[in-house]
């Protein structure tokens, strides 16, 4: 959270073997709230209430400054998920239920953080979360599943997602839900088909928290963690958030020719390359 801190982990970090930074990323939603002392902003619902992507482009490049100087790199926003249930907690997180209005809010957050390419001294690599589809939670809960059919899904839902690839934004984070039985965690469809080989995204893709473990302990979808590990990082998971024995399992996976190196390559790329832009090596 503050700059002591982050200058001590990447005083560790360049006390490894091959000295690479630590990408520090905070959810700095509407501000760098979590930090005392930081700008605290209107919640992004209020921020879509104005109807004005102005607002949301100027907190994007206060936060980005907030943030820098405070140590962090990697927003976890914006929430470009449709919100449809009422009912859902995390209604306040989005920019509300119109598809259109969440694409433009979003791509204007993306593009305060951003600026761009986020080379500039104090700009932050973004987050499109969260993919996709929890805004309509059968239970109204996070983490229920959604039953939609394919055509709301690339005419409501998917529509944010992509305007924010078009605004350049880096990473992605995949949702806690099944999307009609499918943990999206586990999704090749929505990870690799839809976002690499359709949209041409070429960031990368990180878990939700302890979601991946979760393919295995609520999903049931994987018969242990390890089978977890090989079932997200095979549909297109580049990084996992967080939970112990994901990289010893990913090490075991290659040396069994589950997954190939060239798989790990494409998760490792798109990380180092968001490190070398911000300037971290430096």
């Amino acid at each position: 959270i503050t700059a002591e801190e982050a200058n001590y982990l990447q005083l560790l970090a360049n006390q490894s073997k091959l000295k690479i930074p630590l990408l520090i990323g905070i959810d700095a939603i509407h501000g760098n709230a979590l930090y005392r002392g930081a700008t605290v902003y209107p919640s992004p619902i209020t921020i879509a209430s104005t109807w004005d992507e102005n607002n949301s482009y100027d907190v994007g490049v206060q936060t980005a400054f907030e943030m820098r100087s405070t140590g962090s790199h990697w927003a976890f926003t914006p929430n470009v998920d449709v919100m449809r249930d009422a009912r859902w907690g995390r209604v306040g997180e989005t920019f509300g239920e119109d598809t259109h209005l969440v694409g433009e809010m979003g791509v204007a957050m993306i593009q305060g953080l951003q600026q761009g390419d986020f080379t500039s001294k104090n700009t932050v690599v973004a987050n499109a979360k969260h993919w996709a589809a929890g805004g309509e939670p059968l239970t109204g809960i996070n983490l229920s599943p959604m039953d939609v059919s394919m055509r709301t899904l690339y005419e409501d839902f998917f529509p944010p997602f992509e305007r924010a690839i078009e605004a350049g934004v880096f990473t992605f984070m995949a949702a806690h839900n099944e999307i009609n039985g499918e943990p999206a965690h586990g999704s090749k469809f929505l990870l690799t088909e839809v976002l690499r080989e359709d949209w041409k995204f070429d960031g990368f893709v990180v878990s939700d928290w302890m979601d991946v473990s979760r393919l295995h302990t609520f999903h049931k979808v994987a018969e242990n963690p390890k089978e977890a590990v090989y079932q997200t990082v095979d549909a297109g998971m580049d990084m996992n958030m967080h939970g112990p024995n994901f990289a010893p399992y990913v090490l075991e996976l290659v040396k069994e020719g589950r997954l190939s190196e060239r798989r790990i390559d494409d998760s490792v790329r798109p990380i180092l390359t968001a490190k070398f832009r911000l300037g971290l090596f430096e």
